[in-house]
Protein backbone atom coordinates (compact mmCIF):
# COMPACT_ATOMS: atom_id res chain seq x y z
CA UNK A 1 0.00 0.00 0.00
CA UNK A 2 1.24 3.48 -0.92
CA UNK A 3 1.80 5.71 2.13
CA UNK A 4 1.75 9.47 1.77
CA UNK A 5 2.97 11.65 4.64
CA UNK A 6 2.24 15.36 4.84
CA UNK A 7 2.38 17.99 7.59
CA UNK A 8 -0.56 19.97 8.91
CA UNK A 9 -0.47 23.52 7.47
CA UNK A 10 2.49 22.44 5.35
CA UNK A 11 3.14 22.15 1.64
CA UNK A 12 1.04 19.83 -0.53
CA UNK A 13 2.28 16.30 -1.08
CA UNK A 14 4.24 15.27 -4.14
CA UNK A 15 2.10 14.24 -7.09
CA UNK A 16 1.07 10.60 -6.95
CA UNK A 17 -1.19 8.33 -8.99
CA UNK A 18 -4.51 6.86 -7.84
CA UNK A 19 -6.79 4.59 -9.83
CA UNK A 20 -10.07 5.95 -11.16
CA UNK A 21 -12.21 4.06 -8.63
CA UNK A 22 -10.28 5.42 -5.64
CA UNK A 23 -10.29 8.93 -7.09
CA UNK A 24 -14.10 8.94 -7.34
CA UNK A 25 -14.44 7.45 -3.86
CA UNK A 26 -11.98 9.95 -2.42
CA UNK A 27 -13.78 12.96 -3.89
CA UNK A 28 -17.13 11.67 -2.61
CA UNK A 29 -15.65 10.97 0.78
CA UNK A 30 -14.08 14.39 1.19
CA UNK A 31 -17.38 16.07 0.33
CA UNK A 32 -19.09 14.34 3.24
CA UNK A 33 -20.80 16.18 6.08
CA UNK A 34 -17.82 15.58 8.36
CA UNK A 35 -16.26 19.05 8.79
CA UNK A 36 -12.85 17.57 9.65
CA UNK A 37 -12.78 15.58 6.43
CA UNK A 38 -13.41 18.78 4.49
CA UNK A 39 -10.12 20.16 5.84
CA UNK A 40 -8.23 17.91 3.42
CA UNK A 41 -7.59 19.61 0.09
CA UNK A 42 -7.15 17.57 -3.09
CA UNK A 43 -5.79 19.07 -6.30
CA UNK A 44 -6.25 16.85 -9.38
CA UNK A 45 -3.89 16.74 -12.36
CA UNK A 46 -3.92 14.83 -15.61
CA UNK A 47 -3.54 11.04 -15.78
CA UNK A 48 -5.18 10.56 -12.35
CA UNK A 49 -2.33 12.34 -10.59
CA UNK A 50 -3.22 14.30 -7.44
CA UNK A 51 -1.66 16.23 -4.59
CA UNK A 52 -3.10 16.37 -1.06
CA UNK A 53 -2.76 19.07 1.58
CA UNK A 54 -3.97 19.14 5.17
CA UNK A 55 -5.27 22.28 6.84
CA UNK A 56 -5.79 22.49 10.61
CA UNK A 57 -6.07 18.76 11.18
CA UNK A 58 -3.90 15.74 11.96
CA UNK A 59 -4.56 12.04 11.67
CA UNK A 60 -5.01 9.39 9.00
CA UNK A 61 -7.08 8.80 5.87
CA UNK A 62 -7.07 5.30 4.39
CA UNK A 63 -8.32 4.13 1.00
CA UNK A 64 -7.98 0.96 -1.05
CA UNK A 65 -4.71 1.82 -2.74
CA UNK A 66 -3.09 4.36 -0.41
CA UNK A 67 -2.89 5.70 3.11
CA UNK A 68 -2.53 9.39 3.96
CA UNK A 69 -0.88 10.35 7.25
CA UNK A 70 -1.15 14.00 8.32
CA UNK A 71 1.43 14.83 10.96
CA UNK A 72 0.90 17.75 13.35
CA UNK A 73 3.16 20.75 12.92
CA UNK A 74 2.62 23.41 15.56
CA UNK A 75 1.42 21.05 18.29
CA UNK A 76 4.49 18.85 18.19
CA UNK A 77 4.76 15.07 17.86
CA UNK A 78 1.85 12.62 17.95
CA UNK A 79 2.74 11.48 21.46
CA UNK A 80 2.72 15.11 22.59
CA UNK A 81 -0.81 15.46 21.23
CA UNK A 82 -1.85 12.42 23.27
CA UNK A 83 -0.45 14.10 26.38
CA UNK A 84 -2.44 17.21 25.46
CA UNK A 85 -5.62 15.16 25.10
CA UNK A 86 -4.97 13.62 28.49
CA UNK A 87 -4.30 17.04 30.00
CA UNK A 88 -7.62 18.53 28.88
CA UNK A 89 -9.53 15.44 29.99
CA UNK A 90 -10.39 13.95 26.59
CA UNK A 91 -8.64 10.65 27.31
CA UNK A 92 -7.18 9.06 30.41
CA UNK A 93 -3.70 7.84 29.54
CA UNK A 94 -3.26 4.71 31.63
CA UNK A 95 0.04 3.94 29.99
CA UNK A 96 1.90 4.19 26.72
CA UNK A 97 4.72 1.80 25.88
CA UNK A 98 7.44 4.34 25.05
CA UNK A 99 10.56 3.07 23.36
CA UNK A 100 9.35 -0.48 22.70
CA UNK A 101 9.21 -0.18 18.93
CA UNK A 102 5.62 -1.39 19.14
CA UNK A 103 4.08 1.48 17.21
CA UNK A 104 4.99 3.43 14.14
CA UNK A 105 5.30 6.99 15.54
CA UNK A 106 3.57 8.62 12.58
CA UNK A 107 0.25 6.85 13.10
CA UNK A 108 -1.69 8.57 15.85
CA UNK A 109 -4.68 6.24 15.55
CA UNK A 110 -2.50 3.26 16.41
CA UNK A 111 -1.22 5.16 19.44
CA UNK A 112 -4.78 5.91 20.57
CA UNK A 113 -5.71 2.24 20.25
CA UNK A 114 -2.60 1.32 22.22
CA UNK A 115 -3.95 3.47 25.07
CA UNK A 116 -7.42 1.97 24.61
CA UNK A 117 -6.05 -1.58 24.84
CA UNK A 118 -4.06 -0.66 27.96
CA UNK A 119 -7.26 0.65 29.56
CA UNK A 120 -9.10 -2.57 28.64
CA UNK A 121 -6.31 -4.59 30.24
CA UNK A 122 -6.74 -2.61 33.47
CA UNK A 123 -10.52 -3.09 33.22
CA UNK A 124 -10.22 -6.87 32.85
CA UNK A 125 -8.10 -7.00 35.99
CA UNK A 126 -11.04 -5.53 37.90
CA UNK A 127 -13.51 -7.84 36.22
CA UNK A 128 -16.25 -7.59 33.60
CA UNK A 129 -19.30 -5.61 34.66
CA UNK A 130 -22.33 -7.88 34.63
CA UNK A 131 -25.89 -7.37 35.68
CA UNK A 132 -29.18 -9.15 36.18
CA UNK A 133 -31.79 -9.13 33.43
CA UNK A 134 -35.23 -10.70 33.55
CA UNK A 135 -35.80 -13.57 31.16
CA UNK A 136 -39.01 -15.51 30.38
CA UNK A 137 -38.95 -18.95 28.75
CA UNK A 138 -40.54 -22.40 28.76
CA UNK A 139 -38.68 -24.89 30.98
CA UNK A 140 -39.10 -28.52 31.96
CA UNK A 141 -38.14 -27.60 35.53
CA UNK A 142 -39.06 -24.79 37.92
CA UNK A 143 -36.84 -21.72 37.89
CA UNK A 144 -37.68 -18.33 39.39
CA UNK A 145 -41.43 -17.83 39.46
CA UNK A 146 -44.16 -19.48 37.43
CA UNK A 147 -46.31 -17.42 35.10
CA UNK A 148 -49.52 -19.41 35.69
CA UNK A 149 -51.67 -17.96 32.91
CA UNK A 150 -49.06 -18.72 30.22
CA UNK A 151 -48.17 -22.11 31.77
CA UNK A 152 -51.69 -23.55 31.38
CA UNK A 153 -51.34 -24.02 27.62
CA UNK A 154 -47.67 -25.00 27.64
CA UNK A 155 -48.30 -27.69 30.29
CA UNK A 156 -51.08 -29.27 28.23
CA UNK A 157 -49.33 -29.09 24.87
CA UNK A 158 -45.62 -29.49 25.66
CA UNK A 159 -45.46 -30.44 29.34
CA UNK A 160 -43.47 -27.29 30.10
CA UNK A 161 -43.69 -24.42 32.58
CA UNK A 162 -43.50 -20.76 31.62
CA UNK A 163 -40.97 -19.31 34.10
CA UNK A 164 -39.73 -15.81 34.75
CA UNK A 165 -36.24 -15.60 36.25
CA UNK A 166 -33.16 -13.37 36.47
CA UNK A 167 -29.90 -14.20 34.72
CA UNK A 168 -26.47 -12.68 35.41
CA UNK A 169 -24.90 -11.65 32.09
CA UNK A 170 -22.40 -9.24 30.55
CA UNK A 171 -24.70 -8.26 27.69
CA UNK A 172 -25.06 -4.56 28.50
CA UNK A 173 -24.38 -1.22 26.84
CA UNK A 174 -21.14 -0.76 28.81
CA UNK A 175 -19.59 -3.87 27.22
CA UNK A 176 -21.27 -3.42 23.83
CA UNK A 177 -19.51 -0.06 23.36
CA UNK A 178 -16.09 -1.63 23.99
CA UNK A 179 -16.85 -4.60 21.72
CA UNK A 180 -17.95 -2.23 18.94
CA UNK A 181 -14.79 -0.10 19.09
CA UNK A 182 -12.62 -3.23 19.14
CA UNK A 183 -14.40 -4.44 15.99
CA UNK A 184 -13.70 -1.08 14.30
CA UNK A 185 -10.10 -1.40 15.44
CA UNK A 186 -9.67 -4.64 13.49
CA UNK A 187 -10.39 -2.64 10.33
CA UNK A 188 -8.62 0.66 11.02
CA UNK A 189 -5.50 -0.24 13.06
CA UNK A 190 -2.38 -0.51 10.93
CA UNK A 191 0.30 -1.97 13.21
CA UNK A 192 0.15 -5.82 13.12
CA UNK A 193 1.03 -6.29 16.79
CA UNK A 194 -1.62 -3.82 17.94
CA UNK A 195 -4.14 -5.43 15.60
CA UNK A 196 -3.30 -8.83 17.11
CA UNK A 197 -3.96 -7.51 20.62
CA UNK A 198 -7.18 -5.90 19.40
CA UNK A 199 -8.35 -9.23 17.98
CA UNK A 200 -7.48 -10.97 21.26
CA UNK A 201 -9.65 -8.62 23.32
CA UNK A 202 -12.41 -8.56 20.70
CA UNK A 203 -12.75 -12.35 20.95
CA UNK A 204 -12.93 -12.10 24.74
CA UNK A 205 -15.74 -9.54 24.67
CA UNK A 206 -17.54 -11.31 21.83
CA UNK A 207 -17.97 -14.34 24.11
CA UNK A 208 -20.41 -12.52 26.39
CA UNK A 209 -21.69 -9.46 24.53
CA UNK A 210 -22.65 -8.22 21.08
CA UNK A 211 -21.58 -5.15 19.14
CA UNK A 212 -23.83 -2.21 18.41
CA UNK A 213 -25.19 -1.84 14.86
CA UNK A 214 -23.48 0.35 12.27
CA UNK A 215 -23.66 3.33 12.01
CA UNK A 216 -22.87 3.90 15.67
CA UNK A 217 -25.18 6.62 17.02
CA UNK A 218 -25.24 6.03 20.78
CA UNK A 219 -25.22 9.13 22.99
CA UNK A 220 -22.51 8.68 25.64
CA UNK A 221 -24.26 11.21 27.86
CA UNK A 222 -26.90 8.53 28.51
CA UNK A 223 -24.39 6.42 30.42
CA UNK A 224 -24.49 6.49 34.19
CA UNK A 225 -21.81 5.17 36.52
CA UNK A 226 -22.03 3.76 40.04
CA UNK A 227 -19.87 1.83 42.48
CA UNK A 228 -20.12 -1.28 40.28
CA UNK A 229 -19.09 0.10 36.91
CA UNK A 230 -17.16 3.33 37.68
CA UNK A 231 -13.90 1.83 36.34
CA UNK A 232 -15.48 1.70 32.86
CA UNK A 233 -15.48 5.51 32.62
CA UNK A 234 -11.90 6.04 31.23
CA UNK A 235 -12.38 3.24 28.68
CA UNK A 236 -15.66 4.79 27.49
CA UNK A 237 -13.99 8.21 27.41
CA UNK A 238 -11.36 6.95 24.95
CA UNK A 239 -13.98 5.01 22.98
CA UNK A 240 -16.02 8.19 22.62
CA UNK A 241 -12.99 10.12 21.34
CA UNK A 242 -12.12 7.38 18.82
CA UNK A 243 -15.67 7.27 17.46
CA UNK A 244 -16.11 11.05 17.31
CA UNK A 245 -13.05 11.45 15.08
CA UNK A 246 -13.81 8.40 12.93
CA UNK A 247 -15.64 8.74 9.62
CA UNK A 248 -16.32 5.50 7.72
CA UNK A 249 -17.68 5.02 4.22
CA UNK A 250 -18.84 1.73 2.66
CA UNK A 251 -18.26 -0.16 5.90
CA UNK A 252 -20.83 -2.89 5.20
CA UNK A 253 -20.69 -2.71 1.41
CA UNK A 254 -17.11 -3.93 1.26
CA UNK A 255 -17.47 -6.39 4.09
CA UNK A 256 -14.94 -4.54 6.22
CA UNK A 257 -12.10 -5.07 3.73
CA UNK A 258 -10.54 -2.14 1.91
CA UNK A 259 -13.23 0.32 2.95
CA UNK A 260 -12.56 4.04 3.23
CA UNK A 261 -12.18 5.85 6.52
CA UNK A 262 -10.63 8.91 8.11
CA UNK A 263 -9.62 9.54 11.69
CA UNK A 264 -8.75 13.21 12.18
CA UNK A 265 -8.11 15.50 15.14
CA UNK A 266 -9.19 19.14 15.09
CA UNK A 267 -5.83 20.76 15.94
CA UNK A 268 -7.11 24.38 16.37
CA UNK A 269 -9.77 23.14 18.81
CA UNK A 270 -7.13 21.25 20.77
CA UNK A 271 -4.98 24.40 20.92
CA UNK A 272 -7.94 26.41 22.25
CA UNK A 273 -8.61 23.82 24.96
CA UNK A 274 -4.97 23.93 26.06
CA UNK A 275 -5.00 27.73 26.34
CA UNK A 276 -8.28 27.53 28.28
CA UNK A 277 -6.56 25.11 30.65
CA UNK A 278 -3.66 27.58 31.00
CA UNK A 279 -5.96 30.47 31.93
CA UNK A 280 -7.86 28.33 34.43
CA UNK A 281 -4.54 27.69 36.15
CA UNK A 282 -3.49 31.37 35.97
CA UNK A 283 -6.80 32.58 37.43
CA UNK A 284 -6.64 29.96 40.17
CA UNK A 285 -3.12 31.02 41.15
CA UNK A 286 -4.16 34.68 41.37
CA UNK A 287 -7.42 33.91 43.18
CA UNK A 288 -9.69 35.52 40.57
CA UNK A 289 -12.89 34.36 38.92
CA UNK A 290 -12.55 31.58 36.33
CA UNK A 291 -12.78 32.50 32.60
CA UNK A 292 -16.12 32.63 30.82
CA UNK A 293 -16.04 30.38 27.77
CA UNK A 294 -17.06 30.86 24.15
CA UNK A 295 -20.56 29.33 24.41
CA UNK A 296 -21.59 32.00 26.92
CA UNK A 297 -19.97 34.86 25.02
CA UNK A 298 -22.12 34.80 21.89
CA UNK A 299 -23.42 38.21 20.94
CA UNK A 300 -27.15 38.60 20.42
CA UNK A 301 -28.26 40.10 17.13
CA UNK A 302 -29.38 43.69 17.27
CA UNK A 303 -30.30 46.11 14.48
CA UNK A 304 -27.91 48.57 16.07
CA UNK A 305 -24.92 46.37 15.27
CA UNK A 306 -25.44 46.65 11.49
CA UNK A 307 -23.94 43.17 11.20
CA UNK A 308 -25.69 40.09 9.89
CA UNK A 309 -26.45 37.53 12.66
CA UNK A 310 -24.13 34.90 11.14
CA UNK A 311 -21.32 37.45 10.88
CA UNK A 312 -21.27 38.49 14.53
CA UNK A 313 -17.70 38.23 15.86
CA UNK A 314 -16.82 35.43 18.28
CA UNK A 315 -14.06 35.36 20.86
CA UNK A 316 -12.85 32.51 23.04
CA UNK A 317 -12.48 33.74 26.62
CA UNK A 318 -13.45 36.62 28.86
CA UNK A 319 -11.86 37.04 32.29
CA UNK A 320 -14.21 39.28 34.21
CA UNK A 321 -11.99 40.12 37.18
CA UNK A 322 -9.16 41.07 34.84
CA UNK A 323 -11.51 42.80 32.35
CA UNK A 324 -9.66 40.91 29.65
CA UNK A 325 -10.92 39.61 26.28
CA UNK A 326 -8.87 36.69 24.96
CA UNK A 327 -8.95 35.21 21.47
CA UNK A 328 -6.81 32.25 20.35
CA UNK A 329 -5.57 31.85 16.80
CA UNK A 330 -4.03 28.62 15.56
CA UNK A 331 -1.60 30.35 13.20
CA UNK A 332 2.14 30.57 12.97
CA UNK A 333 3.17 34.26 13.05
CA UNK A 334 6.88 33.90 13.69
CA UNK A 335 7.71 35.68 10.44
CA UNK A 336 8.08 39.38 11.28
CA UNK A 337 5.44 38.87 14.00
CA UNK A 338 2.91 39.83 11.33
CA UNK A 339 -0.64 39.60 12.63
CA UNK A 340 -3.49 39.25 10.20
CA UNK A 341 -5.72 42.31 10.34
CA UNK A 342 -8.80 40.09 10.31
CA UNK A 343 -7.73 38.78 13.76
CA UNK A 344 -7.57 42.34 15.10
CA UNK A 345 -10.86 43.37 13.47
CA UNK A 346 -12.61 40.36 15.01
CA UNK A 347 -11.59 41.04 18.59
CA UNK A 348 -12.03 44.80 18.19
CA UNK A 349 -15.53 44.31 16.74
CA UNK A 350 -16.50 42.23 19.73
CA UNK A 351 -15.09 44.85 22.09
CA UNK A 352 -16.96 47.65 20.30
CA UNK A 353 -20.31 45.86 20.11
CA UNK A 354 -20.10 45.00 23.82
CA UNK A 355 -19.20 48.64 24.54
CA UNK A 356 -16.51 47.59 26.97
CA UNK A 357 -13.14 49.08 27.87
CA UNK A 358 -11.58 45.63 28.29
CA UNK A 359 -7.97 44.90 27.46
CA UNK A 360 -7.57 42.63 24.44
CA UNK A 361 -5.18 39.71 24.09
CA UNK A 362 -4.42 37.53 21.06
CA UNK A 363 -2.74 34.18 21.77
CA UNK A 364 -0.82 32.33 19.05
CA UNK A 365 1.21 29.11 19.03
CA UNK A 366 4.95 29.62 18.70
CA UNK A 367 7.12 27.37 16.55
CA UNK A 368 10.41 29.05 17.44
CA UNK A 369 13.02 28.10 20.00
CA UNK A 370 11.72 30.33 22.80
CA UNK A 371 9.20 29.09 25.35
CA UNK A 372 7.17 32.29 25.50
CA UNK A 373 7.19 35.68 23.79
CA UNK A 374 4.95 38.65 24.42
CA UNK A 375 4.61 42.19 23.21
CA UNK A 376 1.99 44.90 22.94
CA UNK A 377 1.16 47.68 20.54
CA UNK A 378 -1.14 50.67 20.56
CA UNK A 379 -3.98 50.74 18.06
CA UNK A 380 -4.82 54.18 16.69
CA UNK A 381 -7.47 55.38 14.25
CA UNK A 382 -7.08 57.45 11.08
CA UNK A 383 -7.00 60.65 13.16
CA UNK A 384 -4.04 59.30 15.13
CA UNK A 385 -6.22 58.94 18.21
CA UNK A 386 -5.49 56.12 20.66
CA UNK A 387 -8.12 53.36 20.61
CA UNK A 388 -6.74 50.60 22.81
CA UNK A 389 -3.67 48.52 23.52
CA UNK A 390 -3.36 45.15 21.85
CA UNK A 391 -1.44 42.45 23.71
CA UNK A 392 0.00 39.45 21.89
CA UNK A 393 1.29 36.20 23.37
CA UNK A 394 3.18 33.52 21.47
CA UNK A 395 3.44 30.23 23.35
CA UNK A 396 5.43 27.11 22.48
CA UNK A 397 2.71 24.45 22.65
CA UNK A 398 4.89 21.35 23.22
CA UNK A 399 6.60 23.14 26.12
CA UNK A 400 3.22 24.39 27.39
CA UNK A 401 1.91 20.80 27.53
CA UNK A 402 4.89 19.72 29.62
CA UNK A 403 4.51 22.88 31.73
CA UNK A 404 0.85 22.19 32.53
CA UNK A 405 1.53 18.52 33.26
CA UNK A 406 4.27 19.58 35.65
CA UNK A 407 1.92 22.16 37.19
CA UNK A 408 -0.70 19.43 37.61
CA UNK A 409 1.80 17.51 39.73
CA UNK A 410 2.47 20.66 41.79
CA UNK A 411 5.66 21.55 39.94
CA UNK A 412 6.80 24.84 38.40
CA UNK A 413 8.55 25.77 35.18
CA UNK A 414 10.28 28.82 33.75
CA UNK A 415 7.66 29.12 31.01
CA UNK A 416 4.75 29.15 33.45
CA UNK A 417 6.43 31.68 35.70
CA UNK A 418 7.05 33.97 32.72
CA UNK A 419 3.41 33.67 31.59
CA UNK A 420 2.12 34.24 35.11
CA UNK A 421 4.28 37.36 35.47
CA UNK A 422 2.96 38.80 32.20
CA UNK A 423 -0.61 37.85 33.15
CA UNK A 424 -0.29 39.90 36.35
CA UNK A 425 0.59 42.99 34.32
CA UNK A 426 -2.78 42.69 32.53
CA UNK A 427 -4.81 42.59 35.74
Amino acid sequence: MLRIKIVDQGDPSEKFHVNSEDLISLNTFLRSEDYLTRKIIIKPYSNNMITIQGKNTAGIVKFGSFQLIIQPKILGEERTILEALSLIGTIDMVRLDHGTGLVEPSNMLDLIFLIFLGQIEELLRRGIYRGYVTNTSELTFLRGKIKFAESMNSLKERNRLMCEYDIYIGENIENQIICTVLKYGLDVVDNPRIKSRTLHYYRQFKNFTSQLPFPFNFEFEQLSYNSKNFYYRPVHQTAKFILEQLSIVDFTKSGGLGFNFSWLVDTPKLFEKLIERLFISLCSDKGIQQPIYQDRLKLKFSNKTRIFPNKLPMIDLYIKDANLIVDMKYKNITKDKSINWSDIYQIMSYKQIKSTNSAILLVYPYAGENEFEYYSTELINEDQQFITKLHVWQISVPILIKTLMKKKSRGQSSQYNAILKEFVTLL
